[in-house]
């Protein structure tokens, strides 16, 4: 799910004030069963509002949309094809390489799952999960009830912070107002070189990265 988001938001960026750069999401495992999901922009100095409206924005576009089915379904592919090359990879070791990954699992209370158990295992997992999972898994996060609003300042610069009223009304204008669909990818046309045949090959622009974060 990771880059499938990271890819989405970063499309959006031809949408952003000039005073706002970029906009990333990060989650994190705080325990076992605990998961802290966030959304950060960066923005010019005194740009917060700015900033934490595009935040709005973008949390409501995923609650509204949630990630694209053609995205979801070409991350699977693509992971899907990692894991099967994992399932035909065996284990190449030395005995002290072993001994010392054995002793690390086993120092854990681990069981160690080879290269090849886990590729199977993440196939028959990649192979059930479906576009409305990972989206509802999205909303759980977007829609939980623990979340805050943090402003970072450089070095030992200062700023006055908006007030609570300020930030509610900012959330409720955002909340109403209309938002188009996340942009779809670019196609990219690749010229060739004119010696030769006159054929364009189009091809989408992605980034790489690591998906299906649970």
């Amino acid at each position: 799910m990771t880059s499938v988001l990271s890819d989405q938001l970063l499309r959006q960026r031809d949408g952003l004030s000039a005073q706002v750069g970029n906009i990333v999401a990060r989650r994190s495992d705080i325990a076992s069963e605990t998961v802290a999901f966030a959304l950060f922009a960066d923005v010019n100095p005194g740009s917060h509002l700015d900033g934490l409206k595009v935040v709005f924005q973008e949390r409501d576009r995923l609650k509204r949309y949630g990630l694209r089915q053609e995205d979801i379904n070409a991350e699977r592919q693509r992971l899907l094809k990692v894991a099967r090359r994992m399932k035909t990879k065996p284990e190449m070791r030395t005995f002290s390489d072993w001994v010392q990954i054995l002793n690390v699992s086993w120092s854990n209370g681990n069981a160690y799952y080879d290269t090849q158990a886990r590729g199977t295992a993440a196939a028959d997992l990649l192979a059930t999960i479906t576009p409305e999972e990972v989206n509802a898994r999205l909303s759980s996060w977007l829609n939980a009830p623990d979340t805050l609003i943090q402003f970072s300042f450089p070095g030992k610069a200062h700023w006055p912070l908006p007030m609570a009223k300020t930030i509610d009304a900012l959330e409720a204008a955002v909340a109403t107002a209309p938002l188009a669909k996340p942009q779809a990818p670019r196609p990219v046309t690749v010229p060739t070189s004119q010696n030769r045949c006159g054929l364009a090959v189009a091809r989408t622009a992605k980034t790489s990265g690591d998906a299906w974060s649970e």
